[in-house]
């Protein structure tokens, strides 16, 4: 099945911009059968955040979207899952910080560069399988800090600025500031 259905649970998502989403389901997968509800549960409120964050900011085309950017969408979407009661999501489960850090502080000199080599945070360097990207845990740890020192949700921080999410988290994960 697609690279867009997790082995773990038959699920998976993508957000094709402000109007639109799709869930995927995997119906030869064995796993579908367990925890279904919370599974679909949880691939909705990913995605339709995603949707929500697409029209409360604008998104520009591909090229021109950043690293800083997906990274807030992400990470806004798997905290999203939590605060509304769901458990860590799989792809953020038990990951390494100190890998989950040096990533972050190897995309930091570029975070903001939508023509710079970034693309690399959608492959697993080094994470464990399960974890599919590590775009997922790097931007779950990014909006995790920021969430901690400010009053937001993710619900709340739909439409703030991916600039403002990464120097708020910078101070506390000891990354490089934006310039």
């Amino acid at each position: 099945m697609s690279e867009l259905v997790a082995r773990e649970t038959g699920l998976g998502g993508y957000a094709y911009g402000p109007d639109s989403c799709a869930i995927y389901v995997d119906h030869g997968c064995q796993a579908l059968c367990q925890d279904t509800r919370a599974n679909a549960a949880t691939v909705t409120i990913h995605e339709l955040h995603h949707v929500l964050r697409m029209r409360r900011r604008p998104w520009p085309r591909f090229d021109g979207v950043c690293a800083g950017e997906v990274l807030a969408l992400e990470g806004l979407a798997t905290q999203c899952e939590m605060f509304l009661g769901y458990p860590e999501p799989i792809n953020v489960r038990a990951t390494s910080e100190g890998l989950t850090r040096d990533c972050l502080a190897t995309i930091a000199p570029v975070v903001g560069d939508p023509g710079a080599n970034w693309q690399w945070i959608y492959a697993l360097n080094g994470f464990p399988e399960r974890v599919y990207k590590s775009v997922y845990p790097m931007g779950h740890c990014i909006v995790g800090a920021y969430l901690a020192r400010t009053a937001n949700t993710p619900m709340t921080a739909l439409d703030v600025p991916w600039e403002e999410i990464w120097r708020e988290a910078s101070d506390h994960l000891g990354l490089m500031h934006l310039s």
